[in-house]
Order: structure tokens, then sequence, then C-alpha cells
């Protein structure tokens, strides 16, 4: 038997064939930084609603990856109340 790689775009959803492939990439990075500031912070997921003024509910979807809940605008917003800054950075491709 034999295998096949092939080398990595650098973006999973693009190398998947995913349409909106890099919003799904900004959704995904700004995603993992919440999560690991509820992680790191040691915060149950109804300490971190309440600190981000949304639900318990929507908390755990975040944690959970349901990346199609969410928008890139609602999670910058998000991650401006953990204290966190994002930076934008344009490459050419």
């Amino acid at each position: 038997m034999t295998t096949h790689q092939t080398k990595s775009s650098g973006n999973v959803f693009a190398d998947l064939g995913i349409e909106d492939s890099a919003n799904f990439k900004i959704r995904a990075e700004l995603m993992m930084a919440i999560d690991q500031w509820v992680h790191s912070s040691r915060l149950k997921q109804k300490d971190a609603a309440e600190i981000l003024g949304i639900k318990q509910s929507r908390v755990s979807d975040l944690v959970n990856g349901k990346i199609d809940k969410f928008t890139v605008d609602f999670l910058i917003n998000l991650l401006a109340l953990t204290e966190q800054k994002v930076e934008l950075k344009i490459k050419a491709a």
C-alpha cells in the first residue's frame, strides 16, 4: 500500500476546497484564542459567559468549535473583552 501526501497551503479550509476559506481560517484562529483564554484563566463556562456578556450555551459553542455560529465581527468584539489585541496582517499570496 502506498500513501500520497500533499503539501498544505497553510489553510486547511482551502486545502479541503471550502468556499470562503479565508473567513473560516480567521474565525478558527479567533475562536482558538478565546478558548485558550477560557482555559488559561481557569474559568467555568458560566463565568466566562458573564465576563463576555453572552449565554453559557454560546461559550459552549465556542469551546466546542461550532464555527458556523459565529461571525468575525462578533469574535473580535469578544476578544476585546478578554483584554487581548487583534492585529490584521495582509501579505501577498
